[in-house]
């Protein structure tokens, strides 16, 4: 979901920005068909499901790891919770439980909301960097 569409309040409405130049998903069909830790195609890409979210990643806290010298890219996967659903709540999207956090893979390239004022804003944790 890195390629939410963008809308600016302009005079009391909503503008749209201009059409999402984001590449197609490559998301497998169903959640229960990605592997965690499991070889991935496109880095960075997000796929939400009811299940879980799944973040495909090149930098999982070590070094970088070559195959033919290209990087590996691996999948890492979140389970949905009662409290933190799948797919994500938009930013800006109502919520009713203040100072709830839920962790979409914020360090890996997702995103971290918390409840705040009712609505869901982006939170930003601090990351441990690989040694």
């Amino acid at each position: 979901m890195r390629c939410n569409q963008l809308a600016v309040c302009k005079a009391s409405s909503w503008t749209y920005t201009a059409a999402s130049k984001c590449p197609p998903a490559m998301c497998p069909a169903a959640y229960a068909d990605i592997q965690s830790g499991g070889q991935c195609p496109v880095a960075d890409e997000t796929c939400p499901y009811a299940k879980g979210t799944c973040i495909c990643n090149a930098n999982m806290g070590g070094p970088a790891r070559l195959v033919d010298a290209a990087i590996v890219t691996t999948w890492a996967c979140f389970d949905a919770t009662v409290a933190c659903r799948s797919p994500r709540p938009y930013i800006g999207e109502p919520c009713a439980d203040p100072a709830r956090k839920c962790d979409y893979g914020s360090c890996i390239g997702g995103v971290e909301l918390v409840c705040t004022a009712g609505l869901w804003q982006e939170d930003f944790p601090v990351c441990a960097e690989a040694n």
